[in-house]
């Protein structure tokens, strides 16, 4: 199955009746303007759809979420490698270990895709919802730099905030990767030409078409709700990444604060040099939580800005 087969986001506009599309939005003087503007550009490179069976699509890049060793083998993952057949397998048994907010490519193989993204999306713990927020802004963002970097314009993305097996909060991981797709196709408006966000499940649909117009409104009624409801929320910088309070003032009072660049809060043993703040302090949140012995320091590696990853 092609891309064309799909609606975009923008055409889907057609769609909504006229109570959805024509309702104006609360306008008070004086009210902040909308966090992300009406970009028919962009929007028509998205297109949200129910896909139970992604190892059908004939796309340049098929991304499937998985744990660290890349042995997840369960659920929509096993059906995908099982259809990519055992070169699949050998490839990816060859690979030692993509870290959380990283990714890395393989050949398709078996799967109508020609590449095969292997993204590594963060375990859920409520005491470390910032680490977990900051890994899963970097497996996006860090997936998205790989296609871009590797010239693989048409990506279908299957969520990397998982619920069932990594207990990330549905509706939170929804705005995390919005936010993210968000600013990077602002940033680099012609590096994809259709990214499909492939829901198997029918609550994950449910979750992306609620917060979908907040990040890309399609009519002055979803401008203002994406304004309203944005209201508030942190929405990150110019990459949607979010640097917490403690770490700006942690990178701007720090030694060599006033050279130009901002300071590594903490650089892992084996993490890249090249490691943001925020991915640095995730480091140290995971690392304190393996010296409490509570586990959470099984997933404290970020992105960390790397690109392809691979």
């Amino acid at each position: 199955m092609t891309t064309q087969a799909f609606v975009s986001w923008h055409a889907s506009l057609a769609g909504l009746t006229e109570r959805h599309a024509d309702v104006p939005s609360s306008d008070a003087e004086g009210a902040s303007p909308p966090p992300f503007a009406i970009e028919e550009s962009i929007n028509r490179r998205i297109v949200l759809v129910r896909a139970s069976e992604p190892w059908t699509l004939a796309v340049d890049a098929l991304v499937v979420g998985n744990n660290e060793a890349l042995t997840d083998r369960t659920g929509v993952v096993g059906d995908i490698f099982s259809h990519g057949g055992t070169g699949l397998e050998r490839e990816v048994l060859a690979i030692e270990t993509v870290r959380t907010g990283e990714a890395c490519d393989t050949a398709g193989h078996g799967l109508t895709a020609r590449r095969v993204v292997h993204a590594i999306g963060p375990r859920y713990r409520e005491q470390y919802a910032e680490a977990a927020e900051s890994a899963l802004h970097w497996a996006y963002r860090t997936t998205l730099q790989l296609c871009r970097d590797k010239g693989l314009r048409t990506v279908a993305l299957l969520p990397l905030h998982d619920v069932e097996k990594k207990h990330y909060p549905r509706e939170e991981g929804c705005h995390v990767a919005l936010r993210t797709i968000r600013r990077f196709f602002e940033r680099h408006p012609g590096a994809i030409d259709v990214l499909l966000l492939l829901m198997p499940q029918q609550d994950e649909l449910e979750s992306y078409s609620r917060c979908l117009p907040l990040y890309f409104p399609r009519t002055p009624a979803e401008l203002g709700r994406s304004r309203d409801c944005l209201s508030g929320r942190m929405l990150g910088d110019a990459d949607g990444e979010i640097l917490a309070v403690e770490r700006q003032i942690r990178i701007s009072t720090g030694p060599g604060a006033g050279l130009g660049s901002p300071m590594r809060a903490f650089t892992p043993s084996r993490g890249p040099s090249d490691m943001s703040p925020a991915s640095a302090s995730m480091a140290k949140d995971g690392r304190e939580g393996s010296e409490r012995g509570d586990g959470a320091g099984a997933h404290w590696f970020g992105g960390g800005g790397r690109g392809s990853g691979g």
